[in-house]
């Protein structure tokens, strides 16, 4: 059985950035992956900073870890963001995360940023998961109101349902995908995703 662990970016004491309701990345990036963990009940693991210890993540044994964050910068701008260690598993699973997201919402890609040494961000964190396929996501910048930032943080439910049925495909789960938003893109992610899914 494959698994998946979300990591909920900061905590209740350092809460992160601010979006432009003025709604902390904790915050936000909770009510989110407890919504998705509401509807893939049983599939996925959801942790907050604080609550957890890297030993505990890697006891569970998951096939994949997600930190949600998203960015904020003095200035509008636009794209999403996937951080990775530079591990091509890693690597790899963001790529093609960050490919059905940017589809999915229209949403530029910044790129993948690989990080290297103690200095850059999320590398810390990243390291502490060493042979996990895992990585950063943060798909806006979300303290200007933008294009890209209305159709995460002004529409969050569809935020839930694309993680809901990105990780369902990973999971092979698909009775628990919605199809209408997904139609075009099944075939792509099951084939991607057929040695995943497959026992």
């Amino acid at each position: 059985m494959k698994k998946v662990v979300l990591l909920i970016g900061h905590n209740k004491d350092s809460q992160g950035a601010l979006d432009y309701n003025g709604t902390s990345e904790y915050t936000f990036n909770k009510i989110v992956a407890s919504k998705v963990q509401e509807n893939l009940y049983g599939d996925i693991w959801t942790f907050t900073k604080g609550e957890y210890n890297y030993e505990s993540i890697r006891k569970i044994n998951p096939d994949l870890v997600i930190e949600l964050h998203f960015n904020s910068y003095p200035g509008p701008i636009f794209g999403s963001e996937c951080i990775v260690l530079n591990d091509e598993k890693c690597f790899e699973a963001a790529t093609h995360f960050q490919k059905y997201f940017n589809k999915r919402f229209d949403i530029s890609s910044r790129e993948i940023k690989v990080v290297m040494g103690r200095h850059q961000r999320g590398y810390k964190n990243l390291l502490k998961l060493g042979g996990i396929p895992s990585f950063i996501f943060e798909p806006c910048f979300a303290n200007f109101e933008t294009i890209d930032s209305e159709k995460i943080i002004g529409n969050p439910d569809d935020y839930v349902d694309f993680l809901t049925d990105y990780i369902s495909f990973y999971l092979g789960k698909q009775d628990k995908v919605n199809y209408n938003v997904y139609e075009k893109m099944i075939g792509l992610i099951q084939s991607w995703y057929k040695g995943n899914t497959n026992e």
